[in-house]
């Protein structure tokens, strides 16, 4: 059963867009149908639009979104927005190149080239696709990915965190030495990690974190703040008064967690999958070049002639920037 309904869909027309809606029953329907095996009627072609010098068929719309024919003989269509959204643009394309080949914009020697050229680039396009594939046959990816791991220690390294705790006060309301003087008033009576979190707690202003508890690596704050930070050394340890752009801070080291290398059971999912990108890169490149590194044997280049064309071409373009 069929559940009708109706879509908004909007066809272009030679005089101007319309906005018109039609049933999606029919189209569903139609999609059901053209997706079912074909008993009895399979060589009856569905055409989709027609006029006096075109069609739109059903071959053209499974071509057009390079659906494959199932071994079944069903076409997975996808979406019915998708498959209308192809026949709104297979129904321009035709109206409008009907309309470009009744004002010859494009010569008879020009689409014999654009015919061939399509179809090298479509058959070169699978050709590399499919020795790549070959390529990819048999490779041992966990013993390449151990490889790559063991030769690129470096790029599985950890960097050295710190967890602190820090106070701000911001001094766009009063001068840095003013901050100073009221950091170092607060911290006059600090004697242990829980009353600076209380200090810091009562009395700091980064809005965004009351409790004044990050964790930070080399790189990720400003140069003042991480300099102080990496230079505290015991856990507990509190910096003096540091002045950044954004006021001035009291940091306490609570943790330090030393760069480590990620073991390999953790990152070989990674490596495998970043290899096959690599490697099928590397394969790609190799079958689009191997025509200058292998030269068929019938082929004859004519460097002489090659030569002297690029010479003429450089005359000719080096005369027309002088102009």
């Amino acid at each position: 059963m069929c559940i009708s309904k109706r879509l908004t869909v909007t066809i272009l027309r030679a005089n101007g867009s319309t906005t018109v809606k039609y049933p999606v029953l029919a189209l569903l329907c139609a999609l059901m149908i053209f997706s079912q095996p074909r008993v009895g009627w399979a060589t009856e072609e569905v055409v989709f639009y027609s006029s006096d010098d075109f069609t739109i068929t059903e071959k053209d719309l499974r071509l057009y979104l390079r659906a494959p024919i199932e071994s079944d003989g069903s076409v997975p269509w996808g979406s019915p927005e998708r498959v209308q959204q192809a026949l709104s643009e297979l129904y321009v394309l035709k109206v409008l190149a009907r309309r470009g080949d009744a004002q010859d914009l494009i010569s008879d020697e020009e689409k014999e080239w654009i015919a061939y050229y399509s179809l090298a680039l479509t058959t070169v396009q699978r050709l590399v696709a499919s020795e790549v594939d070959v390529a990819m046959e048999g490779v041992d990816w966990l013993g390449e990915a151990k490889e790559y791991y063991l030769a690129e220690r470096d790029e599985f390294v950890t960097a050295e965190s710190l967890t602190v705790r820090t106070l701000l006060l911001k001094t766009e309301e009063r001068t840095d030495a003013e901050a100073i003087l009221m950091a170092e008033q607060l911290m006059a009576d600090v004697d242990s990690e829980e009353t600076f979190e209380q200090v810091v707690r009562d009395h700091t202003e980064d809005a965004g974190n009351p409790e004044g508890r990050i964790v930070i690596v080399k790189g990720q704050t400003v140069p003042e703040f991480e300099a102080a930070a990496f230079a505290l050394a015991e856990i507990g340890e509190i910096s003096d008064p540091v002045v950044s752009r954004f006021g001035v801070h009291v940091i306490q080291l609570l943790d330090r967690q030393p760069g480590s290398v990620m073991p390999f059971e953790e990152v070989q999912s990674a490596v495998v999958e970043k290899l096959k990108l690599i490697r099928r890169e590397q394969a790609a490149d190799s079958v689009k070049t191997s025509p200058h590194r292998e030269p068929p044997p019938d082929v004859i280049q004519h460097d002489d002639v090659i030569s002297d064309f690029l010479i003429s071409v450089a005359e000719q373009h080096e005369e027309s920037l002088s102009q």
